[in-house]
């Protein structure tokens, strides 16, 4: 007999049906590393910047985590910061978030030519200098390449607009100190910033800590009483609140990174058992370090493992007679954890 109409209609609609949910699973195993397919949507989008995909068919792109950052659209990774930087939070788009160390060095005077930032340490400057300039943070430049020779110490806000304000540059070091973190308690600290958990600081003239801090706003640890254990600020004349947004110094962990010279942990024993010398002591060995000159490198009056020189790894003077110096049994550190030993490592 004919076929009826509903018997007709009804293996179209089933026909219809199920191309569209074959043309969606197509569209979804379309949807390569870096892109997303947003829930009920069959359209591929790139990931935007600040996040990455690296599945294929992902519902949604993940934000980069902190220090790194993804500076284009369609990421299936994110960029890590320099060694020397860290970003505020996750999710950053570009390595201006990455804070920390930075030196602008231009191949003609005023800045002019062929110029290039520098976020970490170079052995060997290979372009000749015209003009230079500190943005952030502070490095230590000196004559010769391999971090040696005369050196000086360049402050952000520095300033060479040609070469004659500027002494000849062979290398540099970027200084990782307590300016883009604080180390222990925070006495130390003494970078920029000045916001606390709920707004800005106030100057610290105004508050009951007036006497023990520079008339400022930034966050400081001036607490004479040593309750305090990182940068705060006064958001009120009467209340206080922490700097959250200031990281304990990835340099103070008990690891190392690149030559050892920003390592502040407290590790006091060589590889060989000996106990450190003190810093400050010329006994039992006689040296040259006992100087405010090496203080750069974490030099007091202590006889925790440091790296005054271009040895590349912490060491010390040993308290034994028979051993003047000595490596001490630090690890390097992984810079994406932060920690000796990651996960997947």
């Amino acid at each position: 007999p004919p076929a009826s109409p509903c018997s007709i209609v009804i293996p179209v609609k089933m026909l219809i049906t199920a191309v569209l949910l074959l043309v969606s699973v197509a569209s979804a195993d379309d949807c390569p590393l870096g892109h997303y397919l947003a829930y009920q949507s069959e359209i591929c989008t790139p990931c935007p910047g600040g996040t990455f995909s690296n599945i294929v068919n992902a519902v949604a792109c993940r934000a980069c985590p902190r220090d790194q950052y993804s500076s284009v659209e369609g990421a299936v990774q994110c960029v890590s910061c320099p060694k020397t930087a860290y970003t505020l939070s996750g999710g950053s788009k570009s390595q201006d978030d990455c804070v920390g160390p930075v030196m602008e060095i231009c191949s003609q005077v005023e800045f002019g030519g062929d110029c290039y930032k520098f976020h970490d340490n170079s052995l060997k400057v290979d372009m000749t200098v015209n003009s230079l300039r500190v943005i952030r943070g502070e490095f230590k430049v000196y004559e010769d390449v391999e971090l040696m020779g005369s050196s000086s110490i360049l402050k952000e806000g520095f300033e060479a607009r040609n070469a004659s304000d500027i002494s000849a540059i062979g290398s540099f070091s970027a200084l990782t100190n307590d300016v883009f973190c604080y180390m222990e308690n925070g006495k130390t600290f003494r970078g920029n910033f000045a916001k606390a958990q709920s707004g800005d600081c106030i100057n610290w003239n105004t508050t009951s800590l007036a006497q023990f801090a520079k008339p400022n706003n930034l966050c400081r640890n001036p607490d004479p009483t040593g309750a305090r254990n990182k940068p705060f600020c006064y958001v009120s004349e009467t209340k206080t609140e922490t700097c959250e947004d200031i990281p304990a110094c990835v340099w103070e962990q008990e690891c190392y990174f690149g030559l050892g010279q920003d390592y502040r942990g407290k590790v006091s024993e060589t590889v060989g058992g000996s106990t450190c010398q003190n810093w400050s002591s010329n006994f039992p060995h006689v040296h040259g370090y006992d100087s405010d000159d090496y203080s750069w490198a974490g030099i007091g009056d202590h006889n925790y493992c440091r790296t005054p020189d271009k040895g590349g790894r912490p060491w010390c003077y040993t308290s034994s007679v028979f051993t003047r110096w000595d490596y001490c049994d630090i690890p390097i550190c992984r810079r994406n954890c932060k920690v000796p030993i990651c996960s997947g490592e």
